[in-house]
């Protein structure tokens, strides 16, 4: 986690802290409400850490040379795989829409799990 928010009872922001000297525009940052399903343990830290932050910087270089090799119109900017390894989110910016079904399957072939490419330019 590189930030995060506390929300007051109000639903309006609270306390947010922010890891590494890292700034980030409150904007853009979702409201999503999630739960705590338990604490992490020491290895679920190091998988978190280690193994997936690995993983993810791997699948953005592969996404980002895809994207080039297709010539698609987009910045990939992001890539985070889910705990359980069962799906992997590719965030981008774009000024326009784009068909990247084909992009889509490719990743798939690669990576053999659920794929999720999210625009986050709010404009398009």
């Amino acid at each position: 986690v590189v930030y995060c928010s506390v929300r007051n009872a109000d639903g309006s922001l609270g306390r947010t802290q922010c890891i590494e000297g890292l700034s980030l525009e409150v904007a853009r940052v979702k409201a999503d409400h999630g739960t705590v399903r338990g604490l992490a343990s020491k290895s679920d830290i190091a998988l978190l850490h280690g193994e997936l932050a690995a993983d993810e910087r791997m699948g953005l270089k592969i996404c980002r040379d895809l994207v080039e090799q297709m010539g698609f119109a987009m910045d990939v900017i992001d890539c985070e795989y889910q705990f359980d390894r069962r799906k992997i989110s590719f965030y981008f910016e774009s000024s326009r829409s784009i068909d990247f079904r084909p992009l889509t399957n490719e990743l798939f072939r690669i990576f053999g799990v659920r794929i999720w490419l999210e625009n986050q330019n709010n404009k398009v």
